[in-house]
């Protein structure tokens, strides 16, 4: 059974792919990359270390990520916060908040 290859930015020969886990040379887990399509099919695909993605499954994910907020500055009483100095009345946090988690849409 061959992969088809959907019309996509991919050079000729290539397909994009999303990696399920780190390959050493290719990329990390969660990234989009573009691979040789004989690479994915006879490599990538039986170990299961990748799907072949679409554009426009490309622009949702980027979306994905650019949804989370930028990051807010907090104040909170010292006293529920471990990291905090001993003797500060408050302790400043950064917080960064993503809308949507893995496996929502």
């Amino acid at each position: 059974m061959q992969a088809k290859a959907k019309a996509s930015k991919a050079a000729p020969g290539k397909v994009q792919v999303l990696l399920k886990g780190a390959v050493e040379g290719v990329g990390k887990d969660g990234e989009v990359v573009s691979v040789a399509s004989s690479y994915f099919i006879n490599f990538l695909r039986p170990k299961n270390l990748a799907q072949m993605i679409s554009d426009e499954e490309v622009e949702q994910k980027k979306a994905k990520e650019q949804a989370c907020v930028p990051p807010r500055q907090l104040r909170v009483n010292a006293s529920t916060v471990r990291a905090c100095p001993r003797r500060a009345k408050t302790c400043l946090l950064s917080v960064v908040l993503c809308a949507g988690g893995a496996g929502k849409d």
